[in-house]
C-alpha cells in the first residue's frame, strides 16, 4: 500500500468514527494546521512517516488554492468520496429508530425476548431481538455492534451499555452516544489537563489565524498579535487604557467597586474548562461551553445572559470561536471578536473586573471560567460602560455573537405556538430567548423574574397515561439559582410520573433550568426573541453611505442556489448613552426599506420581496436561485442635521455573495409596485358596476415602501377617460404630481399612482371627474 493509500485509510477510519464537523471542533481549531493533520493520521497509524504526511498535507493546500489551512470546507471535500464503512453509530442509530417504531421502552422489549424470564440473554436470542428491531441488521452489523464486548449473556444493563442508551434533553428522539468512539480520542484528553482544565499555548493560536492583508479581519488581528508580543517582550501586564479599571468603567451603577484580576481572585482560573459533570457525554467544544456556565450577578443584564445560555445550549463553538485567546497567558491581555451592528470586531480586553464579597460582581461562574465574564467585559466595553448595558434586547446580542439574522414574535399572535414548535423542532437552525411582562406583580410567588429575559433551550410534546398530549417548554434562568417557576410542570411538580423524570425531566438541581406548559408560557412571557444560525452559512458585509432622500441600489451575484438574508444596521441607541443627555435623548432609529428584487436576463425588474421597519437592524429573506439581483436600501433619516450615514449591509447565506454599488436604476420602485400590483390584480374591484371591465386595486398598506392604486381596463372593445382629484396631505410619486390625474385606458392597458403620505396618520381621499366610456373605432 503506497503512502497516499494509507493516508486515505486512516482519514476513512477517522471518519467512521466521527464526522468531519466533529473532528474539527475536537481539535479546537476553525482549520487543521499540519501538526494537527499529523495528529489526525497518527491516530490510526503511529508508525506513519512524518514527511510523507507533510507532503500529503501540501499537496491538499495546493489542489483546494488554500493559504489558512484545511478548513471544515475542504476537509468535507477530501473525505466525501472516501469509502464509508458503516460506522457502529448507525447500527446503534437503525437499532434506536427499530424501537421508536414499536413504541415500546427498550426495557419491554428486553422482557419480550428473554424467554426464561431469568434476566439473562444468550447470544442467540440478542441476535432475535436485534433482528425484531432492525429486520435489515446482519452479520457484519451485529460484528461491529459487539465489537469490543466479550458477554456471553446479557442482562438488561449489559443491553444498555451496548446501544449507551440515554434521552438527549434536546430532542424528541432517542440519541445513543458510542463510548467506545469517545474512548478511541486517546486524546481528547490531550486539550485538559487532570483538573479538567483546556491547555495550549496562546502563540500556536496565532498561528491557527492566516488572514490575508484584504481580509476585513486582517488589521484586528495583526493590532492584538504585535500587541501581545509587545507585552511579552517587556514582561508587561496588560491594562486597558481605554477602559479603565476605574468608576469610569462602571458608568451608572449605583454602587462603588474594587476592581481585581480574575486571576488573583481565583486560582484555579480558565477561560475554558471541562465540564467534568454535567458533559461528559460530549465531545470537543462541548465539553468547554455549557449554559450552566453562565451566572448573573448584580448588573440587570440577563438579556445579554439568557442570549449567551441559548447559544451555549446550541452552538457552543460558536462562543468558543470568538475568543482569539482561548487560554489564560501571563500579560493578561485578552481578545474577542463580537459582530457589532454588522461588523466584526476584535475587542481587547485585560482580566480585570469590579469585585463584591471577594468574587467578581456581575456575571461569574461556580467552575472558576472566565468566558462569560469576559464577553461581559466586551459588550461593556464597546458601549463604554458596564452601566451602559443595563436592560437590552436579545435579538442585538444573538446577532453580535453570531452574524446572524434576528426577528421577534409576540406570544398573543394566533400563530404562535405553531411557529415556536417549527423553530424549536428545527432545532440545528434557531437560537431562542424569551422574555416577561413588567406589570405583573405575582411574579414572585411563582418563581419568575418581572421584565427578564429568560433562555428558551427545548420544547417537547409529551404524552400523559391518559393518552393527553401536553406541549411543554424548558427555559433557563441566567440568574442560575434555585429561582424558578413553581407552578404545573416544575422541577418538583406532582404532574411528573416517574416515567418522564426519568426520560424527560432528568435532573432537579436548583440550576434555573425548568419546564412549563406553553399556555403557561404564553400567560407570563410576552416576547420570543429569535436569531438564525447556520454554522456552513456564509457571512459578507460592506457598509452603505446611506443618504436621507436617496436610495442605494447593490448589485448582487448569486453564485449557489439556497436561502439568504441580507440585514441592515443603524447605530445602537446604546452608542448614545455616553454621549450628552440631549443627544441620547434625540436619538431614535430612522424608518428602513429594503426591497429585493431579480435582474432577468432581459434586464427587466422582477421583484421577490420587501420589508420596511423600524429598529436597529431588520432583514429580508429569499431563497434564490444562481444569478444577479438588486437590493435598494433606503433610510428616511429622522435625526436632524442627518443628511447621511454609514448603514452596514450583512448577506448571510449558503454562499458568500458578492456585492457591489451601482447606478441609480430608472423606475426601479415603480417596477417594484406595479410588479406586485399585477401580482394582486384578482383582488381588484370593478370600479362602477355598469362597467365591470374597469377594475381598481387600493392598496394602502405601504407595499414596496408606497401605497397605490392601479387602474386596469380588461374589454377589448372600451376606451376608459376620467380625472382623478386627490385631497388630503398626500404627494403624488413621479411620474404623477399635484393633485388631479387625467386617465385614458385603451383595452388592455392599466395606469399605477403612487403616493405617499406627508404627516403621520393622514388619509387620502380622492373624486372621479368627467367620466366618459367609448367604443373603439
Amino acid at each position: 500500500m503506497s503512502a497516499v493509500e494509507e493516508i486515505e485509510r486512516c482519514l476513512a477510519q477517522a471518519i467512521q468514527q466521527r464526522t468531519a464537523t466533529e473532528i474539527i471542533a475536537t481539535m479546537g481549531t476553525k482549520v487543521l494546521t499540519l501538526q494537527n493533520f499529523q495528529q489526525l493520521i497518527k491516530k490510526n497509524n503511529k508508525n506513519i512517516i512524518n514527511k510523507e504526511v507533510e507532503e500529503y498535507y501540501y499537496k491538499i493546500l495546493t489542489d483546494f488554492d488554500s493559504r489558512v489551512g484545511i478548513t471544515q470546507e475542504i476537509f468535507e471535500k477530501m473525505v466525501e468520496n472516501l469509502p464509508k464503512p458503516k460506522r457502529r453509530q448507525d447500527v446503534v442509530m437503525s437499532l434506536i429508530e427499530g424501537i421508536q417504531s414499536k413504541k415500546a421502552s427498550l426495557e419491554r422489549i428486553y422482557k419480550f425476548f428473554d424467554y426464561d424470564g431469568d434476566g439473562k440473554m444468550q447470544l442467540n436470542e440478542i441476535k432475535e431481538l436485534l433482528e425484531y428491531l432492525y429486520p435489515e441488521i446482519n452479520e457484519e452489523d451485529i460484528k461491529i455492534l459487539m465489537k469490543n464486548n466479550n458477554e456471553v449473556q446479557f442482562s438488561f444493563e449489559n443491553i444498555k451499555t451496548l446501544l449507551s442508551f440515554e434521552q438527549n434533553m434536546n430532542a424528541e428522539i432517542v440519541i445513543v452516544k458510542d463510548e467506545n468512539e469517545i474512548s478511541d480520542s486517546e486524546d481528547d484528553d490531550e486539550y485538559y489537563d487532570e483538573y479538567g482544565m483546556f491547555k495550549g499555548n496562546q502563540e500556536e493560536y496565532f498561528d491557527e489565524y492566516c488572514f490575508t492583508e484584504d481580509s476585513p479581519f486582517y488589521q484586528d488581528f495583526m493590532n492584538f498579535k504585535n500587541l501581545y508580543f509587545k507585552l511579552k517582550e517587556s514582561k508587561t501586564l496588560f491594562i486597558d487604557p481605554d477602559f479603565k479599571p476605574d468608576e469610569t468603567s462602571l458608568g451608572n451603577v449605583d454602587e462603588k467597586f474594587e476592581w481585581k484580576k480574575l486571576t488573583e481572585i481565583w486560582k484555579n482560573a480558565q477561560i475554558f474548562q471541562k465540564d467534568l459533570y454535567h458533559s461528559n457525554n460530549e465531545l470537543g467544544v462541548h465539553t468547554l461551553v455549557s449554559p450552566r456556565d453562565i451566572k448573573q450577578g448584580l448588573l440587570g443584564d440577563c438579556y445579554f445572559l439568557s442570549s449567551l445560555g441559548s447559544i451555549a445550549s446550541k452552538y457552543p463553538d460558536k462562543i468558543f470561536d470568538l475568543f482569539q485567546t482561548p487560554i489564560i497567558n501571563s500579560y493578561g491581555v485578552y481578545g474577542v471578536w463580537l459582530c457589532i451592528q454588522g461588523i466584526w470586531k476584535l475587542i481587547t480586553l485585560d482580566d480585570y473586573v469590579p469585585i463584591y464579597n471577594d468574587q467578581p460582581a456581575f456575571s461569574g461562574s461556580d467552575s472558576q471560567e472566565m468566558w462569560v465574564i469576559l464577553l461581559e467585559k466586551a459588550w461593556a466595553k464597546i458601549f463604554g460602560s458596564y452601566g451602559n448595558i443595563i436592560s437590552g434586547d436579545p435579538r442585538e446580542v444573538i446577532a453580535s455573537i453570531t452574524g446572524g439574522p434576528t426577528w421577534c414574535i409576540s406570544s398573543d399572535e394566533s400563530t404562535f405556538i405553531e411557529r415556536l414548535k417549527q423553530i424549536m423542532n428545527s432545532y440545528q437552525n434557531y437560537i431562542v430567548c424569551a422574555g416577561t411582562y413588567s406589570d405583573k406583580p405575582e411574579y414572585e410567588k411563582l418563581g419568575l423574574v418581572r421584565n427578564h429575559a429568560y433562555s428558551v433551550l427545548n420544547f417537547r410534546t409529551i404524552k400523559l397515561p391518559s393518552k393527553e398530549e401536553v406541549q411543554l417548554i424548558q427555559l433557563k434562568n441566567p440568574y442560575g439559582n434555585d429561582q424558578e417557576w413553581n407552578g404545573d410542570w416544575s422541577d418538583k411538580s406532582p404532574l411528573w410520573t416517574q416515567e418522564l423524570k426519568d426520560n424527560v425531566l432528568q435532573n432537579q438541581e436548583e440550576d434555573g433550568i425548568f419546564f412549563m406548559c406553553i399556555e403557561d408560557f404564553r400567560k407570563h412571557f410576552e416576547n420570543v426573541f429569535i436569531g438564525f444560525c447556520n454554522p456552513y452559512f456564509k457571512f459578507f458585509q460592506i457598509t452603505i453611505q446611506c443618504q436621507k432622500k436617496k436610495s442605494a441600489y447593490i448589485l448582487l451575484n448569486i453564485k449557489k442556489d439556497g436561502d439568504y438574508y441580507f440585514s441592515a444596521y443603524q447605530k445602537s441607541q446604546r452608542m448614545f448613552k455616553q454621549q450628552s443627555k440631549d443627544l441620547q435623548q434625540q436619538y431614535d432609529y430612522s424608518e428602513m426599506r429594503l426591497i429585493l428584487s431579480r435582474m432577468n436576463k432581459n434586464n427587466s425588474i422582477q421583484p421577490l420581496t420587501y420589508k420596511t421597519e423600524t429598529d436597529m437592524s431588520f432583514n429580508i429573506y429569499g431563497r434564490l436561485q444562481k444569478g444577479q439581483y438588486i437590493l435598494q436600501l433606503k433610510v428616511n433619516w429622522i435625526m436632524e442635521g442627518w443628511d447621511q450615514s454609514d448603514v452596514p449591509l450583512v448577506s448571510y447565506g449558503e454562499d458568500t455573495t458578492e456585492m457591489k454599488f451601482c447606478q441609480k436604476i430608472s423606475n426601479f420602485q415603480q417596477a417594484s409596485i406595479l410588479f406586485e400590483a399585477k401580482e394582486k390584480r384578482a383582488e381588484a374591484k370593478p370600479l362602477n358596476p355598469s362597467h365591470p371591465e374597469l377594475v381598481v386595486l387600493k392598496n394602502k398598506s405601504q407595499a414596496y415602501g408606497y401605497p397605490y392604486l392601479y387602474y386596469q381596463n380588461l374589454s377589448k372593445e372600451k376606451t376608459f377617460n376620467f380625472e382623478l382629484l386627490f385631497e388630503g396631505d398626500i404627494k403624488l410619486k413621479k411620474p404623477h404630481s399635484g393633485n388631479q390625474v387625467e386617465i385614458e385606458l385603451k383595452p388592455g392597458q392599466d395606469r399605477l399612482i403612487v403616493y405617499k403620505f406627508m404627516v403621520k396618520g393622514a388619509k387620502m381621499k380622492y373624486q372621479i371627474h368627467k367620466f366618459k366610456c367609448g367604443s373603439v373605432q
